[in-house]
């Protein structure tokens, strides 16, 4: 049986849906900023892929129509800190993106 891990990403509320059939929403603390904000991501991440151990991860990818200023930058490196996470926890892992909306 695949251990699927799905993930809704954004800025402030990422949803993620478990292999078990859990469903989660991560949400920074808004105090952070920055590289802390960044580093957050990077822990969360490490240690949300070690307890799911997926076999195939879907992502939704960003839609950035409704994002201003420095909003879009902000979700590609939160995006960034997410793959070099899966590259570092699971390697062998299918990823498969979707389009936007489709996991909600």
């Amino acid at each position: 049986m695949t251990r699927l891990l799905a993930l809704d990403v954004s800025l402030n509320a990422t949803g993620i849906v478990y292999p078990d059939g859990r469903i989660d929403c991560l949400r920074p603390p808004k105090t952070l900023r920055g590289g802390d904000r960044l580093l957050w991501w990077s822990t969360t991440w490490a240690v949300t892929l070690e307890d799911a151990r997926p076999d195939r991860i879907v992502i939704e990818r960003p839609f950035a129509g409704k994002l201003r200023g420095d909003s879009t930058a902000k979700l590609q490196q939160a995006y960034g800190v997410l793959l070099a996470e899966i590259a570092r926890h699971c390697p062998t892992v299918v990823v498969t993106w979707v389009p936007p909306a489709t996991l909600k």
